[in-house]
C-alpha cells in the first residue's frame, strides 16, 4: 500500500479452476446475520397509507432515541428521516427507507405491507482468526476461474485495500439484480463490538429483492433465510463462505450504532470537557456557564 489505498478490477480469466477460499479450517463465530438495508414502496392508495403510517413510527422512535428529525428527499420522494430510517410520499405513492439495526428491526412490517421492495440487503457478521483475509482469498479464487470454470456465475470481481478501512472484495456489478461485497468491518467501522470481524453483505434488487424479501416475510424472521441466501449466492459465485448456512446465530444483538445526541455527548466528553475542568479549576465556572449559556 504505497499511496495508502490500492485497486484492482480485472476481467476475470486464467487457466486455473474454481477452488475453496480458505485452505486451512477456521475458528468461526457467525455473531449476526439478517437484514441491514431496505428500500421499499407501495403505489396502491391503501397500501401507501399503511407503509407511511409504519415509516412515520419508526422515524419519530429514531428520533426519540436520540437522533435529529430531518427533511428528506429522493428521486421525487419528499419525507422526513432520522437515524436509519426515511419516509417520503410522492405523486404515484410511498417509500420506506431503513437501515442498519433500525433494517433489522424493523423490516418485517414494512415488507407486508409494501408492494415492491426495491433494493434489500441480507449481511452476515463473522468474528475469525487475526490473520484471516477472507476478501483476499475470495477475489483470488474468483479472478483464478476459467470461462468456462465461471460460466454464468460471476463476470465481474475486485478489490480495494485503504489504510483506515482494510481490504473490501466486490462480485458482480452495481447494476446487476445481486452485488456482493466481502470486507473488514471491524476497520470500516472503526467500532469494538466489530473487532476481529468480517462482513458478507449481498445487496438484491427488483423482482429479486421483492421474491427474497417476500419469502422472508412468510417465515417471519430474518437470521435463518441471511445465512441460506447469502451462502447460496457467494457459493453460487464459486466463492463458498467460510461459514455454514446453518450457522447458530446469537440471539444476543452486538449493540447498536450511536445516536446523533450520543456522539454529541462523547464529543462534549472528549473535547470539550477537560477544557471546561481546566477553567473551573482556574476559578472560571461562572464565566464557564455564562459561555455556554447556563448562567441563570
Amino acid at each position: 500500500m504505497n499511496s495508502g489505498r490500492s485497486a484492482r478490477t480485472d476481467p476475470l480469466s486464467s487457466d486455473r479452476g474454481v477452488k475453496s477460499t480458505t485452505s486451512q479450517p477456521l475458528a468461526v463465530a457467525v455473531l449476526a446475520a439478517g437484514v441491514d438495508w431496505l428500500t421499499c414502496t407501495a403505489s396502491d392508495p391503501a397500501r401507501s397509507d399503511l407503509l407511511k403510517g409504519i415509516g412515520w413510527a419508526v422515524v419519530y422512535g429514531e428520533a426519540e432515541a436520540g437522533n435529529d428529525l430531518k427533511p428528506w428527499t429522493w428521486k421525487g420522494y419528499a419525507g422526513i428521516s432520522a437515524g436509519g430510517a426515511s419516509v417520503g410520499e410522492r405523486y404515484d405513492g410511498a417509500i420506506v427507507r431503513l437501515s442498519s439495526e433500525c433494517a433489522a428491526d424493523n423490516w418485517l412490517g414494512a415488507v407486508r405491507v409494501a408492494g415492491h421492495v426495491s433494493r434489500l440487503d441480507l449481511a452476515i457478521t463473522v468474528r475469525l482468526p487475526p490473520m484471516a483475509n477472507p476478501a483476499r482469498e475470495a477475489y483470488a479464487v474468483a479472478q483464478s476461474a476459467t470461462p468456462q470454470a465461471r460460466g454464468r456465475r460471476i463476470q465481474k470481481a475486485s478489490h480495494i485495500e485503504t489504510w483506515t478501512e482494510g481490504e473490501t472484495a466486490y462480485f458482480g456489478s452495481r447494476q446487476s439484480s445481486r452485488f456482493g461485497r466481502l470486507y473488514n468491518k471491524g476497520l470500516e467501522s472503526r467500532e469494538e463490538r466489530y473487532h476481529g470481524c468480517w462482513r458478507w453483505e449481498v445487496e438484491y434488487k427488483g423482482d429479486t429483492a421483492t421474491a427474497i424479501a417476500g419469502e422472508m416475510a412468510q417465515c417471519g424472521n430474518s437470521s435463518e433465510p441471511a445465512l441460506a441466501y447469502v451462502w447460496d449466492t457467494f457459493n453460487k459465485w464459486g466463492i463458498p463462505p467460510v461459514w455454514g448456512k446453518g450457522a447458530l446465530v446469537p440471539t444476543v444483538p452486538l449493540g447498536r450504532t450511536a445516536t446523533d445526541d450520543e456522539r454529541r455527548l462523547q464529543w462534549l466528553a472528549v473535547q470539550v470537557a477537560p477544557a471546561v475542568e481546566r477553567l473551573i479549576r482556574n476559578g472560571k465556572r461562572i464565566a464557564v456557564l455564562e459561555a455556554l449559556g447556563l448562567a441563570d
